[in-house]
């Protein structure tokens, strides 16, 4: 994202998937969901008469729907149509409704979470061995390994007792099967096999159905690369369904549990394709694939061919309605360490989380949470967020990037940002630190607030009672303070383009407000209270009715231009000949260049002869304008030494679009120019190393 030109950032409005979700995570709440709906081939894969699926479903992709497949619970989709044969009959296939056009979720090549809570972690030798996990019920589970591509063989790696709450993670590839006793999470980096059946204890034999009432047993099943139902005679190899229907044991497959394919598919072995050297008989239907759970693929998988005249299994997926409120092991509420996708309604415990591409309706943040925000749209909260600290245990947003990464879009009027915590019916000033962070609408704030190096495009409303910093930040829609703290001071802040006041003071607000520039608003500071507020070395210029009501600018304060460098524009930086440069409070710490303070959150910095940007912990900065833009624009690097530099644009999956420069550059300032006449209109990123240090800027290009 361009933070200085603060291009909007345009997303869908997040729609409820059913009347309450809970705290589950959006993978494992599901009875289905992918990101793509073909093959690597571009076959589609349609849902077909067959198809009956009781719980929430959704893809990123088009639906292929064939004749009348049955979803009784919610489908939602990405895209704005189906893929559909027979469209009269949508209304009895689309039992639970269907929804278009929502977010799309995130699929993470992997969940680092799981393998940094792992209770085991198994290694493959380099490859050289296969992991065999049995299930034993009350029994427990054994873990056997032995040497890959030979037969299998029970030299037992270790037993664990009956789990509770258990991650193991395997690095390489796992056979699986048998009865689960207890709470257990099961992940891999490459294939998992599913060799017999995975089910419950206490589940039926036949259909895996079960008392959910009763079933305290949960599982997740998750792999980097696929999972696949392996052709053997337990699951029905060769024609079992035909061979021997009524022996269960010599066709079909009964699972429990979310099954999570992160790298392809859930599918099954020797599909009868003609390059592939297995050939079946003919036909090859091996039984019917029993489902109770969920299914997560990156791409939907094959579970049925017209391959030699039918290949592989029926389809009967039942839901365990318990996902709508719990999940397996590393998927709880605020268990791992990602947050990503799209969710009504989290609740994040104590711990530290990186978050990426994450669509919140409702977000809780208990005390003691720290967000790495890993993007520069990572959040956004389209209801409520509400962030229950203490005095304390602060709650950290720490983004990815300057300005990026918290973005506040809600339906409603406006976001209720509300940092409070309830302590025996009394309101406990809550400590909240809230830096280098984007809001893009209207917010308020409750509690011990501290806000720095942050850009709010419209209003800004803080009550307390305790504490109220806002530094080095530019609010675009006014600042309102209410309550009565006992300490109030606003530094180094620009307040601009309100259409009210710039800062209104209301009740026992007694405001400290230095090294800040109040200009171009409806009014400059409207004061409602009973002391007069304290105005030093602040610049209070133009604003439309009144610069200052019921006060006097103090000690240092001026009223003139401002000479913003571009403020049609949105850069509220200074100009060469601003008045503000080198005129704020001279005990104030001095600027990076070693020259006396400047008014505003941005600095002039004369060291380099340009204009500095407002974090100056950075090592460099990088703009692109325009942005968004048509089919050119032009990338402008700052460089405050001499080094390597490595331009290039990438597209979301990250794939370098364009290599602009790699070669080593002087101090001062670069430009680099990217013509896109030849790329699709979308987001890009360009991506900035110098020696070692990376930055991205988010461009948007336009039909």
């Amino acid at each position: 994202m361009n933070a200085r030109r603060l291009v909007p950032i345009i997303v869908g409005l997040l729609l409820s998937l059913a009347p309450a979700i809970g705290s589950a995570q959006q993978f494992t709440y599901y009875n289905y969901i992918s990101d793509r709906e073909v093959t690597q081939f571009g076959e589609i894969i349609w849902f077909w008469t067959p198809d009956t699926l009781w719980g929430p479903v959704h893809s990123n992709d088009y639906l292929g729907v064939k004749y009348g497949p049955v979803f009784f619970g919610p489908v939602t989709t990405s895209k704005r149509e189906l893929r559909q044969l027979r469209p009269d009959r949508l209304d009895s296939v689309f039992r639970g409704g269907i929804t278009y056009g929502v977010p799309s979720h995130n699929f993470p090549v992997s969940i680092h979470s799981l393998r940094s809570n792992a209770g085991l972690v198994v290694s493959d030798s380099g490859g050289r061995l296969m992991t065999w996990v049995k299930l034993l019920g009350e029994d427990g589970i054994d873990i056997f390994q032995y040497p890959l591509g030979e037969a299998p063989a029970e030299s037992l790696l270790q037993h664990i007792d009956p789990p509770h709450n258990l991650i193991i993670w395997v690095n390489g590839q796992v056979e699986l099967e048998g009865l689960l006793s207890g709470r257990f999470t099961i992940g891999a980096s490459d294939d998992i096999w599913l060799i017999n059946d995975v089910r419950y204890l206490g589940s039926d034999s036949h259909t895996g159905d079960f008392d959910e009432r009763d079933m305290r047993s949960m599982l997740a099943v998750v792999s980097e690369n696929n999972i696949f139902i392996r052709d053997n005679l337990a699951n029905g190899k060769g024609n079992g369904r035909a061979v021997e229907p009524d022996n269960w044991d010599r066709h079909s497959i009964v699972l429990n549990g979310s099954y999570i394919a992160l790298g392809e598919s859930f599918t099954f072995q020797h599909q009868n394709d003609d390059w592939d050297a297995y050939q079946g008989p003919t036909p090859d239907e091996r039984g019917t694939c029993f489902l109770k759970g969920g299914i997560v693929n990156l791409r939907r998988g094959y579970l049925h061919r017209s391959n030699h005249i039918g290949t592989g299994y029926g389809r009967h997926f039942g839901y365990d309605s318990r996902l709508l409120s719990e999940a397996p092991p590393g998927f709880e509420s605020g268990s791992g360490s990602d947050v990503f996708g799209t969710q009504d309604r989290l609740v994040l415990h104590r711990g530290r989380y990186d978050v990426n591409n994450a669509h919140i309706g409702t977000l809780i943040l208990e005390p003691g949470v720290i967000l790495d925000l890993k993007s520069a749209d990572a959040l956004l909260v389209t209801d409520s967020l509400i962030a229950e600290g203490t005095e304390t245990d602060s709650i950290h947003f720490r983004p990815w990037a300057p300005y990026g990464g918290l973005i506040v879009e809600p339906g409603a009027t406006y976001a209720s940002l509300k940092y409070v915590n309830l302590y025996g019916g009394e309101i406990v000033a809550a400590k909240i630190i809230c830096e280098n962070t984007l809001m893009q609408s209207s917010v308020s704030m409750e509690g011990d607030v501290s806000i720095s190096e942050c850009i709010v495009t419209d209003s800004l409303s803080i009550s307390s009672w305790s504490k109220i910093s806002v530094s080095r930040s530019l609010l675009l829609g006014g600042l309102t303070l209410r309550g009565a703290p006992e300490q109030c001071q606003i530094d180094h802040c620009t307040i601009t383009n309100a259409e009210g006041a710039g800062v209104i003071l209301w009740n026992g607000v007694e405001a400290a407000i230095s090294n800040s520039i109040i200009a171009f608003n409806g009014d400059g500071v409207a004061n409602h209270t009973r002391f007069e507020p304290t105005l030093r070395y602040c610049d209070v210029f133009g604003n439309r009715r009144n610069d200052l009501q019921n006060g006097e600018l103090g000690v240092g304060s001026i009223s003139a231009d401002p000479r913003f460098s571009d403020r049609r524009d949105g850069d509220f930086g200074l100009a060469f000949h601003s008045p503000c440069i080198d005129a704020g409070d001279p005990a104030s710490p001095r600027d990076p260049d070693g020259s006396r303070a400047d008014m505003g959150a941005y600095g002039f910095d004369r060291e380099l002869g340009i204009e500095k940007f407002g974090i100056w912990n950075l090592e460099f900065r990088m703009t692109a304008s325009p942005n968004p833009f048509n089919s050119t624009t032009e990338i402008k690097l700052v460089v405050p030494k001499a080094g390597k530099v490595t331009v290039a644009v990438y597209d979301l999956s990250g794939r370098v679009v364009a290599r602009l420069f790699d070669g080593r550059v002087e101090q001062g300032e670069r430009r680099f120019s990217w013509d896109a006449s030849g790329v699709p209109a979308g987001v890009y990123l360009v991506g900035v190393k110098e020696d070692g240090v990376e930055k991205v800027v988010k461009l948007v290009k336009l039909d």
